[in-house]
């Protein structure tokens, strides 16, 4: 992060998990419990944020496909925010120098797939719903994995059905 900061001092970097990735204490309903193949990369986003500067920001990515309530999402993005850098979690890889500027310097962003995922099935009006409540909880951004036609091209040529494509364009027009 230094090196890149050296370089681009105002820097957005953004990392897909953050360090729920690592902490056995994320609440399963809300994250993958992986924690013990992934331990490693939880201290890797902080040292991120260490290195980060006064200019740059870092950003948990949210790759957690599964959420699609409302409430989903709040939790989400208060465990990532708040709970995570408390004393409740008492993180062994988050120093305590970091514990009280966690919330306004980690930027908190949610990936949603446009496939079913882990049994929650996944359709152009569940694609609407989905991005927009993403997008209502997230600081700035929310990324969109398309394992399906690209939406990158029109329909003719392999993109995205204009179903699909109106589901991002409606989720995108209900963004507060």
């Amino acid at each position: 992060m230094e090196a890149m900061t050296a370089q681009f001092p105002e820097i957005t970097v953004i990392l897909l998990h953050g360090p729920y990735i690592s902490e056995a204490r994320a609440p399963s309903r809300l994250f993958p419990q992986v924690h013990a193949s992934n331990e490693l990369h939880g201290p890797f986003f902080v040292g991120f944020l260490e290195g980060a500067g006064p200019g740059a920001s870092v950003v948990d990515g949210g790759e957690l496909y599964h959420l699609r309530s409302d409430s989903d999402f709040q939790e989400c993005r208060d465990w990532r925010k708040r709970t995570f850098a408390s004393p409740e979690v008492d993180c062994a890889f988050l120093p305590a120098t970091l514990r009280p500027t966690w919330e306004m310097r980690v930027g908190v962003a949610f990936g949603v797939m446009d496939r079913p995922f882990q049994g929650r099935p996944m359709t152009p009006p569940v694609l609407t719903a989905t991005l927009s409540r993403a997008l209502r909880h997230a600081d700035r951004y929310v990324w969109l994995y398309v394992e399906g036609p690209t939406f990158l091209k029109p329909s003719g040529e392999g993109g995205a059905s204009a179903p699909w494509v109106d589901a991002v364009r409606r989720a995108r027009a209900s963004a507060p």
